[in-house]
């Protein structure tokens, strides 16, 4: 027999197929809970008096979980607690006594959407519970629903994507894709080659994107990718074809334009870029693009022509960006950039086939001109078998990443060389310049003590050495490492001393052991009064330090007496040797000049 509902309520408020799961000590064949549920219409019930086993009944079907605040195996709040962990768990009316359901509100579970009284009244037993086995199956179909029209969406964004492809467009802007640009580009060199009106070409870059992307985050620089797409393809207009060629990297063709209009179209749309602005975190942020315009050559073909415009775009970023240029073969930069390239080939080709050679220029003690200090050179053997000095490659080794390398390379090299002549001149000291990025290598320590392990040679027998504006830089780096090169035992010396501004200041942040005062106090110092002065001072600061003191550019014997007089404990220089594969006699025999 079917239940019924009570007769105070109507039929079609109770939910009659509602599926409850009763959970209660009391459960049992006549337990009166289950007898209670029937009288009010429900049918699909089942009952336990344990929780474990009502979490192993329960079902994606189930609509109300009707709850007692102790059961046979744990408590209301610990089933709560395990249901909760489940996904899209059902509602649970609890059932707690009518005293504490009248009194102040108690803490509930998490996961409990009401409290029934007890002891239960047939009625509001009927009406609770289908209540909520309506919402609940409310929720179930807005969440089937939006589960259909996500997969609807995502279906469309695919088709959407698929139609594009098949038209050689990027998906995320709508633009040309880079493959359909490079096949446009090939006809145009085509049409130009057969005389057709000239055609434009124009390569733009967003200034300083990768800022703007951690600024704006995925979401905001897709959008700001969306909004410059819609600028191209407006200037494209009928006559043009936008691209996406990657990432932040667009083109555009312009048929029938001559160099002077692709220019003007190219401002046009720089100018418009610079007037979208973006909100990031309640910060404003500009946007600028580089743009380079050339015109399609057929000589130079489809990928010079592309070439050429991307390179004139590049010249436009080295020059401040938000700005247009046209190419031109002569462009300083470009030059630069060859020569950069070339460079940068050549120091990775030394650096796998051993393409370095050290130099050694004497440091000579001025009180004996004992020679037992040498400062050890880097020199890049070029293409021909000369000798590049570094002013030729650091500063592309230091754009290019590769000066840790030669770093470590040039202080290898040089401990090797002691090892090698240790049984004919072991006191010999060698000085070993370190980079400007020295600092920045975390594997430069341990490569310089188990260099020094392997070899055997003693770590006083190093110096090295680092320029006051690479030590100034980072103080904090450069005084962890002169403390973890003493300790090992090497010495350290600050080169180029009284260049900069702070230098006396410095002198108190980082333990050196000797100063080697900057040239441009040397070079003129029999002559120059005032170089006399400065360099009295730096030599009576060293002393009063306990430093010692090396003048750099020594070029006669009137500034190597000088500096005598005034205490200097070595000169290197010109004049008491030039950089050389071979070494000095062991006490230098200078000739008056």
């Amino acid at each position: 027999m079917t239940p019924r509902p009570p007769a105070s309520i109507h039929a079609w408020e109770v939910l009659a197929d509602a599926r409850v799961l009763a959970v209660a000590a009391t459960a049992g064949a006549d337990d009166p809970l289950l007898a209670l549920l029937r009288r009010c219409g429900f049918a699909a019930v089942r009952h336990t008096a344990r929780g474990a086993e009502a979490l192993a009944q329960l079902d994606a079907d189930t609509d109300v979980i009707l709850l007692d605040t102790v059961l046979a195996d744990m408590d209301a709040a610990e089933f709560c607690e395990r249901l909760a962990s489940r996904p899209q768990p059902p509602p649970v009316l609890l059932m707690l006594p009518a005293a504490a359901a009248r009194g102040a509100r108690p803490v509930l579970p998490e996961g409990v959407a009401d409290v029934l009284p007890r002891p239960l009244r047939e009625v509001e037993l009927a009406m609770r519970v289908s209540v909520a086995a309506r919402l609940r199956r409310e929720r179930r179909e807005r969440h089937r629903r939006e589960i259909e029209l996500q997969a609807a969406a995502q279906e469309r964004s695919r088709l959407r994507g698929l139609l594009l492809r098949r038209e050689g467009r990027d998906t995320l802007t709508g633009l040309y894709s880079r493959r359909r640009f490079e096949q446009a580009l090939e006809a145009a060199v085509l049409a130009v080659g057969a005389g057709a009106a000239p055609i434009g070409l124009l390569v733009l870059n967003l200034d300083r994107f990768r800022h703007l992307r951690s600024a704006l985050g995925q979401r905001g620089a897709e959008r700001l990718l969306h909004e410059v797409a819609a600028l191209l393809r407006a200037q494209a207009g009928a006559d043009g074809l936008a691209a996406q060629l990657e990432g932040d990297e667009f083109a555009m063709l312009l048929h029938g334009c001559t160099p002077a209009q692709t220019f003007e179209r190219a401002e046009a749309l720089r100018q418009a870029i610079a007037q979208l602005a973006l909100d990031a975190g309640g910060e404003d942020w500009s946007v600028s693009a580089s743009i380079g315009v050339a015109a399609v050559d057929a000589q130079a073909g489809a990928e010079g022509s592309l070439a050429r415009a991307q390179r004139a775009a590049y010249v436009a970023r080295l020059r401040g960006g938000n700005m247009v240029h046209r190419y031109r073969a002569d462009d300083r930069e470009l030059a630069d950039q060859r020569a950069h390239a070339h460079c940068s080939a050549l120091l990775r080709q030394a650096l796998a086939s051993n393409g370095f050679q050290l130099v050694f220029q004497p440091v000579v003690r001025i009180a004996d001109l004992a020679v037992d200090h040498y400062e050890a050179l880097v020199r890049l053997v070029g293409e021909h078998g000369e000798l590049l000095p570094p002013g030729e490659f650091i500063a592309v080794a230091e754009r290019t990443g590769l000066i840790h390398d030669i770093d470590r390379w040039v202080i290898g090299a040089a401990i090797d060389f002691l090892q090698r002549i240790s049984s004919v001149r072991s006191q010999l000291a060698l000085n070993i310049n370190l980079s400007g990025r020295a600092f920045q290598d975390d594997r430069l320590l341990p490569f310089i003590c188990r260099k020094l392990d392997e070899t055997g040679v003693r770590a006083e027998r190093i110096t090295f050495e680092i320029t006051e504006t690479a030590a100034i830089a980072n103080v904090e780096a450069t005084r962890e490492m002169v403390a973890q090169l003493r300790q090992l035992g090497c010495r350290f010396a600050l080169d180029d001393f009284g260049a900069g501004f702070a230098s006396y200041s410095y002198l108190k942040e980082l333990r050196v052991d000797v100063l080697k005062i900057d040239g441009t106090f040397i070079r003129n110092l029999a002559d120059d009064p005032m170089d006399q002065v400065l360099v009295r001072s730096m030599v009576d600061i060293a002393r009063a330090l306990g430093k010692q003191t090396v003048a750099e550019f020594v070029g006669d014997q009137r500034t190597l007496e000088l500096l005598g007089h005034y205490g200097v404990d070595y000169a290197q220089g010109f004049y008491v040797g030039r950089p050389s594969s071979a070494l000095l006699p062991r006490r230098l025999r200078l000739t008056r000049n």
